[in-house]
């Protein structure tokens, strides 16, 4: 994505990277990689505690988070992968759990604001 999309476009082009989840420290040293090359953007789960990982309310993600504040990296959502929909029934049609997935984001919004 950095070299073949975003190289040569005078900054239209944002470029973004996705971490390891599975490892703070091997996040943060990926964060600190791709900002050597540029890419000052990082992916991150919406909810991190809907896929078996700590909550951001713990130190677990402090490695990660040094590194993006070091490095000027914006932490961005993925938005949907927290990986559960809220849905009011069984019974209610798709389009009731596709207009409440902007719930995930808010949910997201507030453990940020909080942590």
């Amino acid at each position: 994505m950095v070299e073949e999309w975003c190289y040569g476009s005078d900054g239209r082009l944002i470029p973004l990277c996705v971490v390891p989840l599975w490892d703070a420290e091997l996040a943060a040293a990926e964060v600190r990689r791709n900002a050597e090359r540029g890419v000052h953007a990082v992916a991150f789960s919406e909810i991190p505690a809907w896929l078996g990982l700590p909550s951001i309310h713990t130190d677990h993600w402090d490695p990660f988070l040094r590194a993006c504040e070091e490095t000027d990296t914006v932490i961005c959502m993925h938005i949907g992968s927290g990986t559960r929909t809220v849905n009011t029934g069984p019974d209610a049609p798709t389009i009731v759990g596709a207009n409440l997935i902007a719930c995930n984001s808010i949910s997201s919004m507030i453990d940020w604001i909080f942590s």
